[in-house]
């Protein structure tokens, strides 16, 4: 599929016929079927039945038609795509999810619209981050002043004094333009992914194109899924994470201090000889599986190291494992 840039200004919720149109003849379609969108409990909707589009689909035949135009090479310019909604819409709830998923399909222009939403006292989505300075007034849609137009934000900010500044600063952004992108992790894995959907960025990471380095849990969150809470991960590595089982053998849970690796490939781990030692702090880990790069055995054989295209993983820590750990970040920093 070609590389087709979308934007995504809030989300779509209804878009009458021909709201989107880049000429004045509308592009041969093909038959539309029905399709639903996933259903996402939020908090305090209780019948999630409601998110879902059936019925009078032709109402998005106009939306589907740029989509066509654009992947037959006849548009240049983004489609944009407007939801009109309350707060749940703020809190991108929705629209997050919908707009990462459209954007691995046909390309990324960006994320569209943001706005200091919480500097007017409502919510704000998880992906972007507001940091200001002095004292702001702000109206609302619903307490509008003859004054004062709201525009598509449904606010207008208005700052006292010379001191009033703000910065709004994008995560999903800061990831893509980052040379390198490392996933560390203490904690426990359904908890971790939790963080990750709630910043939309389960959908983003799995998108990157520079090196990505998963660090112990970072690693496991690589993978397919683990029993650590029942959590579905990223899917980036074939690996199931699962619980270490040596107590039979006498071993100790959580697997705590130094451990040798062997059975080493690829470019992350050049420079490091076999048994080499390095430090853990672990009680679950990855299965060895075709990405598997190092293995360490502890009670049974895990993947100590995981590498597939531009990802990274190790269930070790580098960052204590002494010389050693200190050749693989220097692998992984190289150009």
């Amino acid at each position: 599929m070609r590389y087709i840039p979308v934007i995504i200004l809030l989300l779509i919720t209804v878009l009458a016929r021909g709201f989107v149109r880049g000429t004045d003849e509308a592009p041969a379609v093909p038959a539309l079927t029905p399709f639903e969108i996933e259903q996402m409990p939020a908090p305090g909707i209780a019948d999630t039945s409601c998110n879902r589009i059936t019925g009078n689909v032709q109402a998005l035949e106009g939306l589907f038609g740029e989509f066509a135009r654009l992947e037959r090479g006849e548009k240049q310019l983004p489609v944009a795509i407007l939801q009109l909604g309350d707060s749940h819409v703020q809190a991108g709830f929705f629209p997050n999810r919908v707009r990462s998923r459209l954007q691995m399909l046909f390309g990324d222009a960006g994320r569209g619209l943001i706005a200091p939403l919480r500097l007017s006292g409502t919510n704000e989505p998880p992906d972007y981050a507001i940091a200001s300075s002095g004292k702001w007034t702000a109206s609302r849609c619903t307490q509008v002043s003859p004054d004062e137009m709201p525009g598509v934000t449904g606010m207008a900010l208005s700052g006292n004094g010379r001191t009033a500044e703000f910065t709004i600063t994008a995560y999903p952004a800061l990831l893509r333009g980052a040379d390198r992108v490392l996933l560390p992790g203490v904690g426990e894995a359904s908890s971790a992914m939790a963080k990750l959907r709630e910043r939309g960025l389960d959908l983003v990471i799995p998108t990157l194109t520079q090196p990505v380095l998963g660090i112990c849990i970072g690693m496991q969150l690589l993978c397919l899924d683990s029993e650590e809470g029942d959590a579905r991960c990223l899917g980036i590595f074939p690996a199931h994470v699962r619980r270490l089982k040596p107590a039979e053998n006498g071993l100790k849970i959580p697997h705590v201090g130094w451990n040798t690796v062997g059975g080493l490939r690829g470019t992350l781990l050049e420079g490091i000889d076999e048994e080499t030692y390095v430090y853990y702090v672990h009680s679950y880990a990855a299965e060895v599986c075709e990405a598997t790069i190092a293995r360490t055995d502890y009670g049974g054989e895990f993947s100590a190291a995981l590498g597939r295209g531009n990802f990274f993983g190790t269930q070790f820590h580098p960052e204590k494992s002494g010389s050693a750990g200190e050749r693989i970040l220097r692998n992984f920093l190289k150009p």
